[in-house]
């Protein structure tokens, strides 16, 4: 790190004064919207954002702008582009002695992971092989946000989105964004948080004192797209870093540093167990909530006159066409689990061969529960195989590790 980027060592050396304004749309609990404040208040008021559409285009409010400078909105795929044309109009009228060198402005893309994954990526490839000096800012929520969460070039195996809403969620795997801008040779790259806000101002001072192409990318917890309480973004943010599913590193000459290494690596599930979209990994574990605390223990110790059926994981089911108790078999079985458990509301869904009652599933739906949509149709010894679930989870588990 240079001298002025050390300037920062500290909370208490951060910018006292924060520049973008207050009272925007944005979502409550937006880790994209955190991130650009700290940012923005080390670059300054001379910067000119060049957002690309995405979930930062709620900032402006025609004829309104939240930042004390310049600001130009583009389409997705062309946000370089048009950092290039300011980038050469400053140029030019420097040149021409008609801008002095200290009200030059910093040129920022700002754009997320649909522009910087996937859209948007052969114009920023060609920005870096021009050299062009600009600073590319990527809020990475994993998806698209602004438009229902669909699925991104950033999304991470096994996430629930709009696009891929099934039991599985995405079958593919997030793109390592950080490793595609390393193999053009950049001055600078460097992955942040807005929940390690230290880290975040040093890396930050280092690209704003650098000239050519640099990125920054931070994760962007996402309260409507991933499913978690606005409150939980600061957790959520430093989970990430701790599990080590988001490591803070940057590359600079050819060299990458890890500049933040967690001392206790937490597991992944403490993560990942706190986002609705990856709920349906941990429904089928024997033995553990779904709900994580609020509807009690996982699995019940049923009566065995309830149809002969022994004591099966609780799951959560909703599919109307099954909500009518069919047998008396399973009514008494019904009745039991009611004695047991008050607080929810019971649906059973048995499975029937040759027209007569084999298995049946215990299904609670507490009310507002946000881990409802499960498809009625998985088979009950599908879910009472705990070691196939519990070899998936960590299947899942470990692919996350190794990103």
């Amino acid at each position: 790190m240079t001298e002025k980027s050390a300037t920062i060592r500290r909370m208490k050396d951060l910018p006292s004064t924060h520049l973008l304004g207050t009272g925007t749309p944005m979502c409550a609990g937006c880790g994209g919207l955190q991130a650009l404040h700290e940012i923005y208040d080390i670059l300054g008021e001379k910067t000119v954002f060049v957002n690309a559409a995405g979930c930062m285009t709620l900032l402006s409010v025609y004829p309104f702008t939240p930042f004390r400078g310049s600001w130009l909105y583009t389409a997705m795929a062309s946000a370089p582009a048009g950092a290039q044309g300011i980038r050469d109009a400053l140029d030019i009228l420097r040149a021409r002695g008609e801008l002095p060198a200290d009200e030059d402005l910093q040129v920022v893309v700002l754009t997320g992971d649909g522009a910087a994954y996937g859209m948007g990526l052969s114009a920023t490839s060609g920005a870096i092989e021009r050299n062009l000096n600009f600073l590319y800012l990527c809020y990475d929520n994993e998806g698209y946000g602004n438009t229902g969460q669909q699925t991104s070039g950033a999304t991470p195996h096994a996430a629930r989105t709009a696009t891929h809403s099934g039991m599985h969620g995405y079958p593919g795997f997030k793109k390592d964004l950080f490793a595609i801008w390393a193999a053009h040779d950049p001055c600078y790259v460097a992955t942040v948080v807005g929940a390690e806000p230290l880290d975040l101002a040093r890396k930050i001072e280092q690209a704003k004192s650098l000239s050519g192409p640099r990125l920054i990318l931070a994760l962007a917890p996402c309260p409507t797209g991933w499913d978690f309480a606005p409150q939980e973004t600061v957790q959520i943010g430093k989970l990430a870093v701790q599990c080590g599913v988001w490591p803070l590193k940057e590359y600079r000459d050819g060299r990458v540093v890890h500049t933040q290494v967690p001392k206790i690596r937490v597991p992944v599930e403490d993560y990942l167990k706190r986002q609705g979209r990856f709920a349906h990994l941990f429904v089928f574990v024997a033995g553990r909530d779904p709900l994580q605390g609020r509807a009690g223990r996982a699995r019940l110790q049923l009566p065995q006159r309830a149809a002969g059926l022994e004591a099966y994981p609780l799951v959560v089911v909703r599919q109307r066409r099954y909500q009518r108790v069919y047998r008396r078999g399973v009514a008494e079985l019904a009745q039991a689990v009611r004695g047991a458990r008050a607080d929810v509301s019971l649906r059973l869904f048995p499975q029937r061969l040759n027209h007569r009652l084999e298995r049946a599933t215990v299904a609670y739906l507490p009310e507002r529960s946000q881990y409802e949509p499960l498809h009625a149709r998985f088979r009950v010894r599908q879910l009472v195989d705990e070691r196939g679930d519990s070899a998936f989870v960590a299947y899942v588990a470990e692919r996350f590790r190794r990103q």
